[in-house]
């Protein structure tokens, strides 16, 4: 489903507590999130967030309506006694070796030894990448070896992700994007979902053309940018706001010959 993001309450019954919006609430008088060990990386999405530990294990709490904390059901994590620490259980990617994490809105990416990508959550506009809109995470049997990697045709080297869309870069440079495409977020010179039915994905799914290999990319809601070797900053997708830094609000990448050469880098 496209269009605003949704407004999602509280699990009813469930306040919300907020830190940090008045006195006393940080410094030494806010505790620290147990997760049995320590951290080595961490990364939020809109209502929850993911750390791997030390160990390489992946932790994930917060809202878990679409299966994006990656437990197999629908739950809420953290919010309630008894949840974190050694009561909240890794989660369940396979016998691989967990690289990096990111929060993407209501989904979660995991980039694996060897390049590989998986994804688990949300799906309605194909963001996992599996060629399908079901959610995955959200129930038993999805997790772990039975959850398929994201195909790209290339190792996988980083990855952002929002609510319905998200990028990659590959191995040589490329940026592969996939999921909801209403602005041309995608960089594919249409407005065309990409991953939300079969043979989309792996080789089918054109790179952007950016006129550079790029060394980052970074998802917005419905835009995004990479930052080239040259060292310059590539932006598409939607620009209603200037999001795109190029002195107009026209979007770019939802129609042909408006990516490569034609694209201009961002000027800071």
């Amino acid at each position: 489903m496209l269009g605003p993001d949704p407004v999602r309450p509280a699990r009813p019954g469930q306040p919300l507590n907020p830190l940090g919006d008045g006195p006393n609430e940080l410094g030494d008088l806010l505790p620290f999130v147990d997760l049995g060990g320590p951290a080595a990386a961490i990364s939020a999405g809109h209502w929850h967030t993911c750390a791997r530990l030390a160990t390489g294990a992946l932790k994930c709490w917060g809202q878990g309506s679409e299966g994006q904390a990656g437990y197999g059901n629908s739950q809420n994590h953290g919010d309630g006694p008894n949840e974190m620490g050694a009561m909240l259980p890794a989660v369940d990617l396979g016998d691989v070796e967990l690289v990096d994490v990111v929060g993407g809105g209501l989904g979660t990416c995991a980039t694996l030894g060897g390049g590989a990508l998986k994804c688990w959550g949300a799906n309605d506009d194909g963001q996992l990448g599996l060629g399908d809109t079901v959610a995955r995470g959200d129930g038993p049997g999805e997790m772990g070896d039975a959850l398929p990697v994201v195909e790209l045709g290339a190792e996988v080297v980083s990855v952002s992700a929002n609510e319905r869309h998200a990028c990659a870069v590959l191995a040589g440079g490329a940026v592969k994007c996939w999921g909801a495409n209403n602005y041309g977020q995608l960089g594919l010179g249409d407005a065309q979902t990409r991953g939300d039915m079969p043979g989309e994905m792996g080789d089918a799914l054109l790179a952007v053309d950016l006129g550079d290999p790029a060394v980052s990319v970074s998802v917005g809601v419905e835009h995004a940018c990479a930052v080239l070797q040259s060292g310059a900053i590539k932006c598409w997708g939607r620009n209603h706001s200037g999001q795109l830094g190029l002195g107009d609000d026209e979007s770019r990448g939802d129609g042909p010959g408006e990516l490569g050469a034609a694209l201009p880098a961002v000027e800071l």
